[in-house]
């Protein structure tokens, strides 16, 4: 029903009232009401309460886009930008407009629903779902408006179109100083975004993502590769590259070799002291240092060698100590404190203190050789 069918409706009704009026007179009571001017009433009572909530619904917007105006003033002074608040910014008076008319669509669909005329419950339905505006929103990168299910709501809740928030991760991939993607200096979650960024680049972000986050990146020492190895493939000193299988050296960063990377400062730095003072280092790498007299070492791993020549325990034909080292122990040994001895005998002097010492250690050396050989002959017969 248009414009015109409302008012000429409206006409209709005004001048069937105005003669019902005038034909009722002194045919009923004074005191009642006829039904044709109780509906009359009535329905004018209505539109008067129509016009009310629409306004009442009209200054609600606008107050809001006034709000929404002021809100963004004050981000914008958040982020230190130099330029003031004015009507020249286009955004913020664009979402105010957006408000207006959204509160002059209600006052003129207010109007429309006061037509007398009854409706079906069907052509009602019809009428509001064709009238309700669709809810959008504008990209604050490209500036587009699109439907608001087709925008991506950032944490500051600015919104973004799929191909500019596409955008922002794919140059996050490409330059390191963007990542991670921000927007109003928070950052933007891959995890939260995924409905709105294709498998393919959510895939190659979040292995970037990984790269991005390594302290010390290890990268495939071909040239023709360079893949970055995450750290889920480097053992040891030894990365393995998960496109081209090759192994490289996390120290040198080149092609694995065997021994120590010359290239580790620290390790060599470690083996010049050791050498200096005389240290043993065992098969597995680890550096030992001598602790007593015997020359018998065994390694954290289980490894057991001599520590005079270094090779493995009872393939050589060393010594089975070093007698300096035997009275430097010995003499650790008796300056911790005097020898037992009874009662009414002095303590002994300490060069004899040292020299019980060094007796009674090799004395228990000899001893544990004995065990030894003979748990070595029972291994053999048995």
């Amino acid at each position: 029903m248009d414009e015109l069918e409302r008012k000429t409706n409206r006409l209709q009704l005004t001048d069937s009232t105005t003669e019902n009026s005038g034909n009722s007179k002194g045919k009923q009571r004074t005191d009642r009401v006829s039904d044709e001017e109780l509906a009359w009433t009535l329905y004018r009572q209505e539109q008067e309460d129509e016009k009310l909530a629409a306004s009442i619904a009209s200054r609600s917007i606008s107050s809001r886009g006034v709000q929404t105006a002021r809100d963004y003033e004050y981000a914008l002074q958040l982020q230190n930008y130099d330029a003031e608040f004015d009507n020249g910014d286009t955004e913020v008076f664009e979402r105010y407009n957006d408000f207006q008319r959204q509160a002059d669509f209600i006052t003129r669909e207010s109007h429309a629903y006061s037509d007398p005329m009854a409706e079906s419950s069907a052509q009602a339905a019809k009428r509001v779902a064709q009238k309700v505006p669709p809810k959008t929103a504008a990209c604050v990168a490209c500036m587009e408006v699109f439907a608001w299910k087709e925008l991506a709501a950032a944490p500051c809740c600015h919104t973004y179109c799929r191909e500019c928030v596409s955008g922002l991760f794919r140059n996050a991939m490409t330059d390191k100083s963007l990542f991670p993607p921000r927007c109003c200096r928070q950052v933007l979650s891959v995890e939260k975004l995924t409905p709105f960024l294709s498998e393919d680049l959510a895939t190659r972000f979040s292995a970037k993502a990984v790269e991005f986050s390594t302290p010390v990146r290890t990268c495939c020492h071909d040239v023709h590769c360079s893949a970055f190895i995450p750290p889920s493939s480097i053992k040891g000193e030894v990365a393995r590259c998960p496109e081209c299988r090759k192994r490289t050296c996390t120290m040198c960063k080149a092609a694995r070799h065997h021994g120590d990377c010359p290239q580790d400062t620290a390790l060599q730095q470690v083996l010049e002291v050791a050498q200096g003072e005389g240290w043993r280092r065992c098969i597995c790498g680890r550096m030992v240092i001598h602790g007593g007299a015997c020359d018998h070492m065994t390694c954290l791993c289980g490894h057991q060698f001599c520590y005079n020549c270094g090779r493995t325990w009872k393939t050589c034909r060393c010594p089975w100590f070093d007698e300096r080292r035997l009275y430097e122990r010995a003499a650790e040994i008796a300056d911790r404190g005097p020898m037992p001895h009874r009662q009414d005998e002095p303590a002994a002097p300490r060069a004899v203190r040292i020299e019980q010492v060094a007796t009674r250690l090799t004395a228990n050396r000899n001893w544990w050789m004995v065990v030894d050989n003979v748990i070595d002959l029972v291994a053999e017969e048995i």
